[in-house]
């Protein structure tokens, strides 16, 4: 394992502060975590990007995201706004831009905003 420092602003640390006491860790669990969270939904989001864009496969857009097939499966269903439960099989997914509502990493100004919409006319 390797050991990283990162010096936070008062605001932020206070944050990691409040969300480690939340959930009785120590604050180098929680900055972990929250970190890791952060990544894989980068990952995501750019295996979705990519997928989208035609640059890879589904299949190396979920090998990418670090999910099974299945689950990026329902992963793009949840980004384009549907209820995975829901979706038609037979929707075909199509790339809106720019589109509100996917959290963004804070102080990411390039994190893509962009959504999969589903169009399911047939």
């Amino acid at each position: 394992m390797e050991r990283v420092a990162v010096t936070l602003d008062d605001d932020l640390a206070g944050s990691l502060s409040r969300y480690a006491r939340r959930r009785q860790l120590n604050r180098d669990v929680a900055a972990e975590r929250l970190l890791a969270e952060a990544l894989a939904s980068w990952r995501l989001d750019r295996a979705i990007e990519r997928f989208a864009e035609g640059e890879i496969t589904f299949e190396r857009a979920a090998a990418a995201a670090e999910v099974d097939e299945w689950r990026f499966a329902e992963l793009l269903v949840t980004a384009a706004g549907l209820d995975p439960s829901t979706a038609s099989s037979s929707a075909s997914m199509t790339w809106a831009s720019p589109t509100a509502g996917v959290p963004s990493i804070p102080g990411d100004d390039a994190h893509r905003t962009d959504r999969l919409a589903f169009n399911t006319d047939g």
